[in-house]
């Protein structure tokens, strides 16, 4: 392409050439960046999988169908959305990792609630209060742990 810049532009200096050298390099990045972004989250989802698969001893089946639906939403959209199952071993599995919570022994037995569907900030309010209020009662009964996992109801775009 400088070949046809040098021919048919004129005055066509070094200094422009850098310049559009430096152009295509940005516009090539831009463009490859949702593809590398897409196969970061593969790579993260698979190694995911594989643990919570191994773990949870899932059915060579069950995991090769996951693995397909992950990589076809994630063509689709961009993104994948965890399962319930995946969801609540995650959070379990945050609490194991916590190496310096001397309570992360009960890490099996925490209660996941998933309200992600929840669209009602006054909803989602409640679920928060309630949460800090349930702190209370496993602190003081030994009950068992639990988290709601809220969706995100501001747009990051917006902000």
């Amino acid at each position: 392409m400088f070949a046809l810049f040098e021919k048919y532009v004129p005055d066509f200096s070094p200094e422009l050439r850098q310049a559009w050298q430096t152009l295509f390099d940005r516009v090539t990045n831009v463009m490859k960046l949702p593809k590398m972004n897409e196969e970061r989250l593969l790579k993260r989802a698979k190694q995911y999988l594989d643990q919570i698969a191994l773990e949870q001893e899932w059915e060579a089946e069950d995991k090769a169908r996951r693995w397909a639906e992950i990589q076809e939403e994630v063509k689709a959209t961009g993104t994948y959305t965890h399962t319930y199952e995946e969801l609540a071993y995650g959070a379990q599995l945050s609490w194991r990792n916590a190496s310096k919570c001397i309570a992360r022994i009960q890490w099996n037995n925490m209660v996941v609630r998933d309200r992600r569907h929840v669209t009602d900030p006054d909803v989602v309010n409640c679920d928060r209060d309630s949460q800090v209020n349930n702190l209370s009662t496993v602190t003081s009964t030994s009950g068992n742990a639990s988290i709601a996992i809220l969706p995100c109801l501001i747009s990051c775009l917006d902000e």
